[in-house]
């Protein structure tokens, strides 16, 4: 069996003879709603490796967590052997010299696109043009539309907006419908920001990561586009569990959110209302980058090779057909090896269920979600999501927070 676990990695640098016994993975989760989807991996993993057992660290509740007890880990020796990390803090391992360099291991792979892998996905694990990572658990913000609400608004339920100057339109009309109706809520925090200037045609900084490139008329126009949202579109401040809560009470209109929804609202909402979920809109007149996917994506951290190797194994299983498979079933994002999309693995799932189309169409095409530079990053992407919070609480106008969120960004950066 062990010839089958490490096939194809005979020929890389870190090879060593192997072992006769059972060689343990540690994996971190930085992300807890992936954790039941991990566990069905794994366990088919070691179905087809039983010489490689795959133990869990405790499951951190977000990708800040995670970063930080991974650093606090590593300080002391006790780094896993595996962590998924949020695509947008990842660098952070990289900068710091703890992640695992998998370029050797990816080029062990004849053809990628063979494999399923495509450059856009590979992408979202490149650092300095070194594959530090793979992307496992990817996905894309979209929009829900509670549909009854559109009809009674005068919208076409069949021609939704294909613009943000529409669905705000829209968005004013729900409003209308009534004071206990919100026309349209979108979540504010760093990676819908980056969505919204990435639909303005702007990326965040350039490739070297060391010039802003947000602070300028996308940015503004970012940030004027969420104070539509409230002052057209009735946006109140909650948070975001609240605001989902309420589409499903089906008194929100227009709910901007992550695509992973789609999974649990096909269960709520079945019967109750008609609904849609579709890719974000763009902005007239403008040419768009793409959505911003983010999720998280492998990291090897062990020096061990043997280990290594058995983890390459196991990254290889998680972002190949059968494991992507097993996640989008399970939980609902979009698979980021092609091959899944395949009659072997996913078949007629998006045929079945069209509402999970929307992620699918934006992730192979979308932009990675921005990691900033530096070891104050998290702090900087909290200094995004309060400027936006205080757009939406009216302490400040757009241009007002704008003009501050620049401020302390450009403070913090290295």
């Amino acid at each position: 069996m062990r010839r089958r676990t490490f096939a194809g990695l005979a020929g890389l640098a870190f090879a060593t003879p192997a072992r006769a016994e059972t060689v343990e993975l540690q994996l971190h989760l930085s992300w807890g709603r992936q954790a039941n989807t991990q566990k069905v991996v794994a366990a088919a993993f070691m179905k087809q490796h039983p010489d490689i057992a795959v133990k869990f660290r405790p499951v951190t509740p977000d990708y800040t967590t995670g970063l930080e007890t991974i650093l606090r880990q590593s300080a002391v020796g006790q780094a896993p052997d595996i962590s998924f990390q949020g695509t947008n803090l990842m660098g952070q391992l990289v900068d710091r010299g703890l992640a695992v360099d998998l370029t050797p291991m990816l080029a062990t792979i004849p053809d990628l696109a063979a494999a399923g892998y495509t450059p856009s996905i590979l992408n979202l694990g490149r650092f300095n043009g070194r594959q530090h990572a793979m992307a496992f658990l990817i996905g894309s913000p979209v929009l829900y539309y509670n549909l009854d609400l559109v009809r009674r608004a005068g919208g076409d339920p069949a021609q939704l907006p294909a613009t943000w100057e529409e669905a705000i339109a829209l968005a004013s009309r729900i409003r209308a419908l009534g004071p206990e109706i919100m026309g349209i809520y979108y979540a504010y925090t760093d990676w819908m920001f980056q969505n919204l200037v990435s639909l303005m045609g702007s990326p965040m900084m350039d490739e070297a990561r060391r010039q802003l490139l947000f602070d300028g008329p996308a940015g503004l126009a970012a940030m004027r586009t969420l104070g539509r949202f409230v002052s057209e579109g009735g946006m109140r401040p909650m948070t975001r569990v609240a605001a989902q809560e309420q589409f499903a009470a089906g008194t929100l209109g227009i709910l901007g959110d992550v695509g992973s929804l789609v999974g649990t609202y096909e269960q709520r909402l079945a019967g109750r209302f008609g609904w849609a979920a579709v890719p974000l809109p763009g902005f007239a007149g403008v040419t768009s980058r793409g959505a911003v996917v983010g999720g998280n994506a492998a990291m090897i951290l062990t020096r061990d090779p043997v280990k290594q190797r058995a983890a390459w194994a196991y990254i290889r299983f998680a972002t190949g057909p059968e494991g992507q498979a097993i996640l989008t079933r399970e939980n609902g994002e979009p698979p980021v090896n092609t091959l899944a999309l395949g009659p072997a693995y996913l078949g007629s799932f998006y045929d079945d269920n069209p509402r999970y189309r929307a992620q699918l169409v934006q992730v192979q095409a979308g932009q990675p979600w921005f990691a900033f530079p530096g070891a104050r990053s998290t702090e900087i992407t909290e200094a995004i999501g309060s400027a936006q919070e205080s757009v939406v609480l009216g302490r400040a106008t757009p241009d007002a927070a704008f003009a501050e969120m620049v401020r302390k960004v450009r403070a913090l950066l290295p």
